[in-house]
Order: structure tokens, then C-alpha cells, then sequence
């Protein structure tokens, strides 16, 4: 946590930047309560987010950048702590410490910390590792608290619906695998009412190309995180390029699917999370695609399952190798 602190410090002396400074009715604007509910009304799926950054308003000041980058820095100091307790399920407490740490540290993290506008990111990331923890423990109520969390960071967290009970079987976990899905039935219904009028839902050939190019060169950045410049105009990917990323991301999903059952598990639930994750961009069509700030909890997963598997422990926790 200390050493997070202090990576993440200089960042308290930073400005707005990019869209942190061109999205007054996110982040400078000042709106009475009134304005303030109105808005969580209009969209709930960011009423969290939105309450954080009324937080800040008032602390600090609608124009002091310093609360806001300081909020970003304390979420994600909560999400380290998140990380090392899931991890401690099916590790050692050293092989743990390692796990958080590369998450703490992560460059592929910078963007989702540093940038003021991905809070929502980080903030529902939190939920989610929150019912991850709470299923890995067989909590069905702390399971749902987290995921409500999430889908009132951001409204892509819809899909840790699907994350957690994934999640639940990959892992092994006792928890109320068949219970989730009704539940979990009853609330998509319930999202995609609230999602469909601020989305356009679509089938877009082109999109899902650029989503599919961009999974790949993420995930490559989760693995080997050098060469941080990504090119956010995904419109510029050669068409031959994005059509093999189509191909071998429907492969590789496959392929996991299959390992799943083989019990070769931690690998196939990094991309499994992965692709769930990240499903919603197949059919929202988006301007620039996926950015860096969109894998910060897809990092997480990679690493609590690349140290799983490189601890050699069963899934269950408290039985011995």
C-alpha cells in the first residue's frame, strides 16, 4: 500500500487533462442537489460515480484538481487491498503480496488512476473484485451487494452478472451457482431497460473488428506490458488485421470453454473474464474503441489467475497441495 502511495503521489500535482477538462457536466460543474439528483435520474448507471465526484466538488472545489486525482488514488488503493484478500483464497501469503503489488504497480494501470475521467472504471472495478471476494466466500448477499456497486459505477459492470458466477465455478467455490442465474435473469431484464435508451444497441461488422484488434493488443499489454502506445482510432486497423483478431478471439474462446471442463482452469478464466468483460463493446458502436483505462480489472483477473496457477494450489481454499 505504501509503495502504491508513493508511486501514485506526484499525480496530486497534476492538472486535468484530455476529457477531465472538457466534460464540465461531469467534473467542473458545480449543480445544485436538485440538478445533482436529476442527473443520477436521467442516468443511474453512474449515480456512484457521479456521488464520488460531488464528494470532490465539496471537499475541494469544482476547479481543484487535486481531490479528484487524490479520490482516484484512494479507489485504487482499496482495489490493491481487494486484490491481495482474493488472492489469499487459493495462495500462499507471499505468492499474495506479489499478486497485489503487480497490480498496484501495473503500467497498464496508469491511465485508469492518473485520469480523472476513468474513475467510473475504477470504481466499478471495485464492486466487482467486492462480489468476487464475497463469492469465493459462498456470500450470495455480499456477491449481489458488489455487483449492485459496480452497475452504479459504470453500466458495463452489467456483465459481472455473468463474471461471478463464472467465477463461482471456475474456482470451485460453494456458492449458490443456480440461484445467481435467476437472480441474475431477473436483473439483465431490468438493465437493459435502463441501458437501451442511452445506447444504441446494434450487429456492426466494423465494430466488432476494432473490438476484437483491440482485446488482443490489450491482453498482450496484461502479459508483456512494454510498448504502452495504443492507438486509440481503431478505424485505422487493416481490415485483413481485425478480421484474423475476429477469428482467433471466437478460437481462443472456444478453446477455453473446453479447458474449463478439463479442469485447466485458471488460464481459461483470465480469457473467459476477459471476453465477458468486454462484450458489451461488440455491440455498442463507439467512435475510438477500447482505451487502456477499459482492462483495469481485466489486469486484476490476470494476475490473481497467473499467480493461481504459478502457486500450483488447488482451487479450494485451506487444502494443502
Amino acid at each position: 500500500m505504501l509503495v502504491t502511495a508513493a508511486l501514485y503521489a506526484p499525480t496530486l500535482g497534476y492538472p486535468f487533462a484530455y476529457e477531465d477538462a472538457n466534460d464540465p457536466d461531469t467534473f467542473l460543474a458545480a449543480p445544485s442537489w436538485a440538478e445533482l439528483g436529476q442527473r443520477l435520474v436521467q442516468r443511474p448507471t453512474r449515480a456512484l460515480t457521479e456521488l464520488s465526484f460531488a464528494a470532490n466538488r465539496g471537499l475541494f472545489g469544482a476547479e481543484n484538481p487535486v481531490g479528484y486525482h487524490a479520490g482516484n488514488v484512494a479507489l485504487h488503493l482499496v482495489n490493491v487491498a481487494l486484490v491481495a484478500l482474493l488472492a489469499w483464497q487459493w495462495m500462499p501469503p507471499t505468492a499474495a503480496m506479489v499478486v497485489a503489488l503487480a497490480f498496484a504497480v501495473h503500467p497498464l494501470n496508469v491511465e485508469a488512476v492518473a485520469y480523472v475521467s476513468a474513475r467510473a472504471e475504477v470504481v466499478a472495478a471495485s464492486g466487482v473484485l467486492l462480489a468476487l471476494l464475497a463469492a469465493s466466500l459462498g456470500s450470495f448477499a455480499g456477491a449481489l451487494c458488489g455487483v449492485l456497486l459496480a452497475c452504479l459505477g459504470k453500466e458495463t459492470a452489467v456483465m459481472a452478472w455473468g463474471l461471478v458466477p463464472l467465477w463461482a465455478v471456475a474456482t470451485r467455490a460453494a456458492f449458490p451457482v443456480r440461484r445467481w442465474l435467476v437472480t441474475g435473469l431477473v436483473a439483465a431484464v431490468a438493465a437493459l431497460g435502463l441501458l437501451m435508451p442511452i445506447y444504441a444497441f446494434g450487429f456492426d461488422w466494423g465494430v466488432i473488428q476494432r473490438a476484437a484488434a483491440a482485446i488482443w493488443r490489450l491482453v498482450s499489454l496484461v502479459v508483456v506490458p512494454v510498448g504502452l502506445t495504443i492507438d486509440h482510432d481503431w478505424h485505422g486497423v487493416p481490415l485483413w488485421l481485425s478480421s484474423v483478431a475476429v477469428g482467433g478471439l471466437v478460437t481462443a474462446t472456444v478453446a477455453a470453454m473446453w479447458a474449463l471442463q478439463q479442469r485447466a482452469s485458471w488460464l481459461a478464466l483470465a480469457w473467459l473474464s476477459t471476453v465477458l468483460w468486454f462484450l458489451p463493446r461488440f455491440v455498442v458502436p463507439a467512435p475510438e474503441g477500447l482505451h487502456e483505462h477499459h482492462a483495469y480489472l481485466i489486469v486484476a483477473v490476470w494476475l490473481l489467475c497467473a499467480g493461481a496457477w504459478l502457486s500450483r494450489f488447488p482451487f479450494r481454499a485451506g487444502v494443502t497441495p
